[in-house]
């Protein structure tokens, strides 16, 4: 929610690779109005991106959200400020996901694998899997 609790649309991702936090755009917290709701009390954390390159947070903040303007539930959290990303609004790690149940796997759905019976005996052993997706 911006600062006249006017409705503001972001772009989330799901990123199940962050292990630390939740990030946000620091666009994005000027177009929210809320750029001196940043805090500088904090530890940063130390982590790089899939080029290997360091990742530096310029301040944290909390914010209240909800998913769609229309959803009744609204959500707390701290997000890590990312300075400069010219195409990513939000960002939320693996922790967030995972304790909001957000991305799960359907084992039902899930075939075992199992060793491949060979006409021949051989040395090596191959598995096979089938996937069966569920619509």
């Amino acid at each position: 929610m911006g600062s006249d609790d006017e409705w503001v649309l972001a772009t989330a991702l799901l990123d199940t690779q962050c292990h630390t936090g939740n990030w946000i755009s620091k666009r994005l917290v000027q177009r929210l109005g809320k750029l001196s709701s940043i805090s500088f009390d904090f530890v940063p954390p130390h982590i790089v991106d899939a080029s290997g390159r360091l990742v530096l947070a310029c301040g944290v903040i909390d914010l209240r959200w909800r998913w769609h303007p229309h959803g009744c539930r609204f959500h707390e959290c701290q997000f890590y400020i990312l300075p400069d990303s010219s195409h990513l609004d939000i960002l939320f790690g693996v922790q967030y996901i995972v304790s909001e149940n957000l991305v799960f796997v359907n084992e039902s759905a899930m075939v075992p694998l199992v060793q491949h019976k060979k006409a021949k005996k051989s040395k090596s052993i191959s598995a096979s899997i089938g996937l069966h997706v569920v619509s």
